[in-house]
């Protein structure tokens, strides 16, 4: 029996709230091709008003990732796995689970060593642009999550408008509270973006990575 080849390079661990950056690639890597898994399974029914549920069906989908190619962390959850499928496929609403937390772990980490993944949604209007920032970035700018850490990851789950144009107007804001320095640096043009900040607590300076996963169309 062949063994199944890893679709992710290897990368080193010896690090645990301190994350270089072959493990940075390695995360985002996973959550754009749980993204993209997500687009392309035609039974899976997403509603786009409904942030909760687009967050559990990502993680279902990082999960079956991880399963098969032998993914060396493991994603935690508060809600529970037994429900997760019911979730995405539309069985069962999100509402009757507990909140969902993305938390990306590995066995020889301590408890404390964890990347976190927030996610929210996004069109270009103010309304969810200053969700974004003043309920998603500014958590980890503030020290509030990540304390030790110096980087985490966020999704956007872009509902209406163009990844370009939703992008344009996170800048504006995030300028506007912050400084120019902390506007968003494009890595993989649409889809993959990081923005770098200086914080007063916590580990400094602090990167956050972006994954904007527009549900209208796959973007990649």
């Amino acid at each position: 029996m062949n063994k199944v080849k890893p679709i992710f390079e290897p990368c080193s661990f010896r690090y645990k709230n301190i994350f270089g950056d072959a493990i940075r690639k390695f995360i985002f890597n996973l959550l754009k091709d749980a993204y993209i898994s997500l687009m392309k399974d035609k039974k899976v029914i997403i509603d786009k008003k409904d942030e909760l549920k687009c967050t559990v069906q990502l993680i279902y989908f990082a999960i079956k990732l991880r399963d098969r190619t032998h993914y060396p962390f493991y994603l935690h959850t508060e809600a529970p796995l037994n429900d997760i499928e019911k979730i995405v496929y539309g069985g069962l609403s999100p509402k009757s689970s507990p909140r969902i937390d993305i938390k990306i772990m590995k066995t020889d980490w301590t408890e404390e060593s964890f990347i976190t993944v927030e996610c929210k949604r996004l069109d270009t209007n103010l309304t969810l642009i200053n969700e974004y920032i003043n309920n998603g970035m500014d958590r980890f700018i503030s020290g509030k999550y990540c304390l030790n850490n110096n980087c985490s990851f966020m999704v956007g789950f872009i509902i209406e408008g163009s990844n370009n144009n939703v992008v344009k107007k996170l800048d504006n804001s995030i300028e506007k509270k912050y400084t120019s320095e902390g506007i968003l640096k494009e890595i993989q043009k649409d889809i993959h973006y990081f923005s770098k900040h200086d914080r007063l607590k916590g580990h400094t300076p602090f990167r956050i990575h972006h994954l904007f996963a527009n549900l209208d169309r796959l973007v990649i």
